[in-house]
């Protein structure tokens, strides 16, 4: 399996990442090759995402399921394409380092099953780092610019 990690220091409370990070609303779009999502209900969503992987490129729905809210310090989700071809996982790890600084860690695995896989997780393997840095740096962005602008 694929995976990227990526950990970010954040000059808010675990309070205020737990509040950004529990509604998938907010995050969602900021995933690379983001397209559109629909809510299922505040634990289940659809995400169609664009893929460029050189030798392959395709829209793909994904079911994103949270497995587990622990507040205030962790989110796991799972990942698998509708089609059935790709599956995965990932989390939101906060830390508390003081009353206003917290670390967190955003990780996603992803493989792609059957015939395909053997040409795409290759390649995924090169991709996924630098897609789970790209995605945590962009929540620690808007997480920040939204506590900037409500205040």
């Amino acid at each position: 399996m694929a995976t990227g990690m990526h950990q970010v220091k954040l000059n808010l409370s675990i309070d205020q990442v737990f509040h950004f990070i529990r509604d998938m609303d907010n995050w969602a779009p900021l995933i690379p090759g983001y397209k559109e999502h629909t809510m299922i209900n505040n634990q289940e969503s659809i995400w169609k995402i664009h893929g460029d992987l050189g030798v392959i490129e395709r829209t793909v729905s994904l079911q994103v399921t949270i497995t587990e809210w622990s507040e205030p310090s962790n989110i796991h989700f799972e990942i698998s394409a509708l089609q059935g071809a790709c599956q995965g996982e990932g989390y939101f790890h906060a830390k508390s380092l003081t009353d206003s600084k917290t670390e967190m860690t955003g990780f996603l695995r992803m493989k792609v099953v059957g015939m395909k896989g053997a040409i795409v997780n290759p390649v995924l393997k090169t991709l996924l780092p630098k897609a789970g840095r790209d995605f945590t740096e962009a929540v620690a962005y808007k997480m920040q610019n939204a506590r900037l602008v409500a205040k």
